[in-house]
């Protein structure tokens, strides 16, 4: 397949601007200039994620469960699970977008409250979520540029609240749109995350929420009872730590009939478990439907990216670049966000 995914220069048109916000925040938190490493996705076809071809792939594994992990010194804003702020800093009302309800339901939302309030008790921080997942959520395209400050909201200026709150503390490599995932590692099914890397993730963040995505690579090498058995497993296991699960359908597989196949009945497992379960859902396969290609690169598998003659730009939120897969689950993920934070 052909390889593609964002390179580390910064879009043309933030640039200048981002500049001067790097700079403005090297002095505020010592280190949060520092450049994310490119991801380091493999060149396997069922588990590379997308990468641009004119920048060298950076070959650092991904961290493993190897004890006890390093913990950052941030010290946890001393709020109740919400932002503190949010009355002056929350948008006036939800934006919509399709693959996001527009309200979550009172179960739901019940149950958010149940998960955040085991939460503070357990230390978690408010401020900071996970990224759980395969390549599709390892990729730099995934946050990656949000955290670094190079998008275009457009006419979704109101989630800048959500970035400015997600964004305030600094974790081991960035904040939590661009730091790395121990448990977010191409070619990665639900099996390995339940192999360790999710609880170290989960120990060493300590986060209050999780976006997690699993599914691409469990239809090459697992079956839905399996399926469904990891993925319930894998919401026990945050929610017993205070974590509220994020989940998220997966994108179609064009590169095969049965891959097809299985691809819708894996995601009608997903919608089930959050259904009965009150677990937030971010219907990332809805949103792509509308899209050229269902939002897909030329493999089938992963998502493609907006370009501006040639520079990848996944977190532009225009007309033109919400055709692509990446932008969509940059801003369904943004406003999924919006919606937890907005929960009192």
């Amino acid at each position: 397949m052909k390889p593609d995914r964002a390179q580390d220069r910064p879009p043309r048109h933030a640039r200048a601007l981002c500049g001067t916000l790097a700079l403005a925040l090297q002095a505020l938190l010592p280190g949060c200039g520092e450049a994310l490493p490119p991801d380091g996705d493999s060149g396997a076809r069922d588990t590379a994620a997308p990468m641009d071809t004119t920048t060298p792939a950076d070959t650092t594994m991904a961290p493993t469960d190897t004890g006890t992990p390093p913990r950052d010194t941030t010290v946890p804003p001393a709020d109740t699970g919400r932002d503190a702020d949010r009355p002056d800093t929350a948008p006036a009302g939800p934006t919509l977008v399709v693959g996001v309800p527009n309200a979550l339901d009172p179960a739901t939302v019940a149950h958010v409250q149940e998960v955040r309030r085991r939460g503070v008790t357990m230390g978690n921080r408010p401020d900071v979520f996970a990224k759980i997942g395969d390549s599709i959520t390892e990729s730099r395209s995934f946050l990656g540029d949000i955290g670094d400050g190079f998008y275009m909201l457009g006419r979704f200026s109101g989630l800048q609240p959500t970035i400015d709150f997600f964004g305030r503390v600094m974790l081991f490599k960035g904040n939590s749109f661009r730091h790395p995932s121990a448990s977010a590692t191409a070619g990665w099914t639900s099996d390995d995350a339940l192999a360790g890397p999710l609880l170290t993730e989960l120990s060493a963040l300590r986060p209050m929420y999780a976006i997690v995505m699993y599914g691409t690579n469990d239809i090459d090498r697992s079956n839905i009872t399996r399926y469904t058995a990891n993925m319930n497993r894998i919401v026990d296991l945050c929610e017993a730590r205070g974590t509220v699960v994020l989940l998220s359908t997966i994108p179609d597989r064009t590169d095969g009939a049965n891959e097809g196949r299985l691809a819708l009945q894996f995601n009608d497992v997903l919608r089930r478990l959050a259904a009965t379960r009150r677990v937030p859902l971010i219907d990332f396969w809805q949103a792509l439907q509308p899209l050229p290609r269902r939002g897909l690169d030329e493999d089938g598998i992963h998502p493609n990216i907006f370009r501006d003659e040639g520079d990848p730009q996944s977190a532009t939120f225009t007309d033109e670049s919400l055709r692509f897969g990446y932008n969509q689950r940059n801003l369904t993920a943004l406003v999924m966000l919006e919606r937890i934070r907005a929960i009192p």
